[in-house]
């Protein structure tokens, strides 16, 4: 049964046939505004397609500035005359909390008047509910049933979905080789999620005979397309040997990248790398940093742990690492570079934690001046925040220690760490750092940094040519 939408009224057709052409270039120059202006026309008479339309615009910023609400608006236009599509998308917008308080029980309603009309992607959201518990009592029976009315339109996420139920056993009977053909007939779609599933299948013999070469294959298609399950796996492959060549260095490369994605996984393996040296320099900040990040509390992390933690990697360093991290690449302007990298993980690959700590006084430096004391040391809810004591204790110990100062200290630290920058750092990474950045710290430092301190250049061309020091 295929999904349905209203007859439109012959009176705003003509208006929508016209918007199409500028929405698609069929015919004329592409010109998205033209087109929201015509679907407008149509969808003041009542033309559900073109409120569908233009609910599509306002809701991607496409023709018009993003607005949910708007888009909330002629999505229930077009719903409230039966328009599938309009159905399932409002209904996303209920569940996510676009342009309406979130509500997964009026969600869930409009997901099923969509899915009853035969829409597939209502149909897989439907089978979703169920599936979770999300607006319905959950039953895992009924979200099979719906994934598979979608699975049956060839729709690539219900059949991942229909996969894994058959291979959780959750509403149908376990059937492995079920499983991974539904794995197949999505990942041959190009579904991530699917090859990643299917690859795991490969790569343990479940529902086909092992074939490491073929997991390899399924992980890079995925991993291609920067899902970070498959660049974990498809790095275990390449550390281990299996189904490709050895090669430590790509796998730290597809570990660095999951792990920059968030994957646990990936940043415990990549700290284990720098730990050990496979693939990268031998790190043990870095490597204590990515393990503690990763939240990992298996035994072998923990003991890696504990190993680094009784070296004499600098503790301080550290601290100015993991916070930097959190900070920098989140708020600063220039947090990342054109390759993918942030500033921060070239100096923590450069071995360069004096780069970190500059870095970190950067991100935070506006913050630390507001929260002075008359006393010049700061607050101690300031440091908390800045590192929370309850997950890196011994780093925030080390960074209170370093923070309650006074300025002047600090600001003698912190020039060090400019010509630290000026001598270790690749000039292509420092001319992503705006001049007025600089121009702020030295507007701030100078006068904190003592009597003997040189000027530092307010150029930022001078700053990097200079051969004066100022320390």
């Amino acid at each position: 049964m295929s999904a349905t939408t209203p007859q439109p009224p012959e009176e705003g057709n003509g208006y929508f046939m016209r918007a199409r052409e500028f929405d698609k270039g069929e015919g004329v120059e592409q010109d998205l505004e033209e087109a929201v202006r015509l679907y407008r026309l149509a969808a003041d008479r009542g033309h559900a397609d073109a409120q569908k339309n233009l609910g599509n615009g306002y809701y991607n910023g496409e023709g018009v500035e993003q607005d949910y609400t708007e888009a909330v608006r002629f999505y229930r236009l077009a719903a409230d005359q039966g328009h599938a599509v309009a159905q399932y998308n409002l209904g996303e917008c209920y569940c996510d909390g676009e342009g309406v308080e979130q509500d997964y029980t009026e969600a869930t309603r409009l997901y099923r008047l969509a899915a009853d009309q035969g829409d597939p992607d209502a149909q897989v959201a439907l089978g979703y509910c169920y599936d979770n518990g999300e607006g319905v009592d959950q039953d895992k029976g009924e979200a099979v049933k719906w994934y598979r009315l979608a699975a049956d339109q060839g729709d690539p996420d219900a059949q991942f979905n229909l996969g894994r139920c058959y291979r959780n056993g959750e509403g149908v009977n376990q059937d492995l080789e079920e499983a991974t053909r539904l794995y197949r007939l999505a990942a041959d779609q190009g579904d991530p999620d699917a090859q990643v599933a299917l690859g795991y299948c490969y790569d343990n013999g479940e529902g086909v005979d092992q074939d490491l070469e073929e997991a390899a294959r399924l992980y890079r298609l995925a991993a291609e397309q920067g899902d970070a399950v498959a660049q974990y796996s498809l790095g275990d492959c390449y550390q281990n040997g299996e189904g490709v060549e050895q090669d430590y260095t790509e796998a730290a490369r597809l570990f660095q990248l999951a792990a920059d994605q968030g994957y646990a996984d990936a940043q415990a393996a990549l700290g284990i790398c720098y730990f050990k040296g496979n693939g990268v320099q031998r790190d043990c900040d870095a490597a204590l940093y990515w393990l503690r990040l990763s939240g990992k509390t298996d035994d072998s992390t923990v003991s890696v742990i504990e190993k680094i933690e009784k070296s004499s990697c600098s503790i301080p360093h550290q601290a100015m690492h993991v916070q930097c991290q959190m900070i920098f690449d989140r708020e600063s302007p220039c947090g990342r570079q054109p390759n993918g990298d942030s500033l921060v993980h070239c100096a923590a690959r450069a071995m360069n934690f004096q780069v970190i700590a500059m870095l970190y006084s950067l991100s935070v430096w506006d913050e630390l001046v507001e929260s002075e004391n008359n006393d010049g040391k700061l607050p101690r809810d300031v440091v908390a925040t800045l590192l929370p004591q309850t997950a890196f204790p011994r780093e925030a110990r080390a960074l209170r220690s370093i923070l309650s100062v006074s300025r002047r200290t600090r600001a003698a630290c912190v020039l060090w760490c400019f010509e630290m920058l000026r001598k270790h750092t690749p000039e292509r990474f420092l001319a992503h750092i705006p001049l007025d950045i600089v121009n702020v710290i030295v507007r701030h430092l100078m006068p904190c940094a003592g009597p003997g301190s040189r000027v530092l250049p307010c150029s930022f061309a001078s700053l990097m040519n200079s051969s004066n020091t100022w320390t």
